[in-house]
């Protein structure tokens, strides 16, 4: 099914909270403060206005993995979904809390509604990777978390809260726990960590000597069949293109072992990503590397970087090239740009892959949330998706190969 977003007027749940807030529908809120005030909202140009406050915010909490909650990553999503007429588009929710008139968190969530069924959702779902709340930092208080969840759940009334790829050390993490959330959905993220690496050679010396002597081979194997390079492009139309080209790599990777891709399925996905590599920004960077092999394309990778990390959230191989390694090659020369520059992490995302394994230092766990609110919510939670989806996917999994092919080909949209 393909995502739009249908943002109405601003709502007029706004509410400045006294020291005894209101009663939520599951238990009381702890109090807070007299200065605190929530917001939600739901036009873009109530969202346009938070851009200096909501930057500020991000920048201020480097602890946390927030580029997919970036001003920029989510006005390109809004942007791009605004344009879509589709039914059953989710309502945007942002929820703001700030105390004394200082912005202290951002919830970013969406109501969906789904069979007569309302989720509490992510803001840039299916796209996203890694789902949070933005705070100012280790400073923030989890009465404050909890006063601003509790008003907004009370507010939009959903059956059930689910949301997906939350992190380990995430800052809402907490909270859900502290609602006995389930865990419909278990993975881990497999990152590379660049602190305290002298230079890339150096790094690269915890790589067995096999490994090294394995893709010095490669790349003396792929410069025989041409100039081998790699260049990582500025935001404007190039980023554009081998967005393009990357898309159709990974969708035909996809399709060739019977995968279907929730995020890349979705017919504006194409929108989405050319949108957020168009524009430079200081805060969440477009990142778009390409490598060639003569005048061919071979490898394509996009991702974002915030607070000195990149999130890489595409690799994708020609697949008419996919003996040379030349994803395996592309990978290395990320690494070298990432010490070069200063950037002390590379994280692969979610899932998990034995590739993924082979390069990195640590893993995270990443895990998908449920909280159902009503007796329709807890069916829909534990009748399917902490049940009957995994049975589904077991299923599908199951089934020839060529089978899969061919249902992958059917829901998986080409470019």
């Amino acid at each position: 099914m393909s995502v739009a977003a249908r943002l109405v007027n601003r709502s007029s749940i706004a509410a400045t909270a006294s020291p005894h807030l209101a009663q939520a529908k599951r238990g009381a809120i702890r109090p807070y403060c007299a200065g605190l005030s929530i917001e939600i909202i739901s036009d873009l140009e109530s969202f346009q206005s938070l851009e200096q406050d909501w930057n500020t915010l991000l920048s201020s909490n480097r602890s946390n993995r927030l580029a997919f909650q970036s001003f920029a990553w989510m006005r390109s999503w809004l942007k791009t979904y605004l344009q879509c007429t589709e039914n059953q588009a989710p309502t945007v929710a942002i929820v703001t809390a700030r105390v004394r008139g200082q912005l202290r968190l951002i919830c970013p969530f969406a109501i969906r509604n789904v069979l007569g069924l309302t989720s509490l959702t992510w803001l840039g779902e299916p796209a996203s990777q890694y789902g949070d709340i933005l705070t100012s930092g280790d400073d923030v208080s989890p009465d404050l978390i909890d006063a601003t969840l509790g008003f907004a759940i009370d507010k939009l009334q959903p059956d059930t809260i689910r949301l997906r790829k939350v992190r380990s050390d995430a800052a809402i993490r907490p909270w859900l726990i502290a609602q006995n959330a389930v865990q419909s959905a278990t993975d881990e993220a497999p990152y590379l960590d660049f602190r305290g690496a002298a230079s890339f050679e150096a790094y690269c010396s915890k790589y067995t000597g096999k490994a090294r002597k394995n893709r010095r081979r490669l790349r003396r194997r792929l410069e025989e069949t041409g100039p081998v390079s790699t260049t990582v492009l500025r935001p404007g139309a190039p980023a554009r293109d081998a967005i393009h080209i990357g898309l159709a790599f990974k969708q035909a990777w996809l399709i060739e072992r019977g995968l279907v891709s929730s995020a890349l399925r979705d017919p504006h996905m194409l929108d989405l990503l050319t949108n957020f590599v168009s524009h430079p920004d200081d805060h969440a960077a477009p990142f778009v590397s390409i490598m060639h092999c003569g005048q061919t394309p071979v490898s394509v990778q996009f991702g974002i970087i915030a607070n000195q990390r990149l999130a890489l959230y595409m690799i994708a191989y020609n697949p008419v090239t996919e003996k040379t390694g030349a994803g395996v090659l592309h990978i290395e020369d990320t690494i070298a740009y990432c010490i070069e520059n200063g950037i002390s992490e590379l994280d692969f995302l979610a899932p998990n892959a034995p590739y993924k394994q082979a390069w990195a230092d640590a893993a995270t766990p990443v895990c998908d949330y449920v909280a159902p609110r009503t007796l329709k919510g807890r069916v829909y939670a534990r009748g399917y998706l902490c049940t009957t989806r995994d049975v589904l996917k077991t299923q599908l999994q199951s089934l020839p190969l060529r089978i899969r092919q061919s249902i992958a080909k059917r829901i998986q949209k080409t470019i």
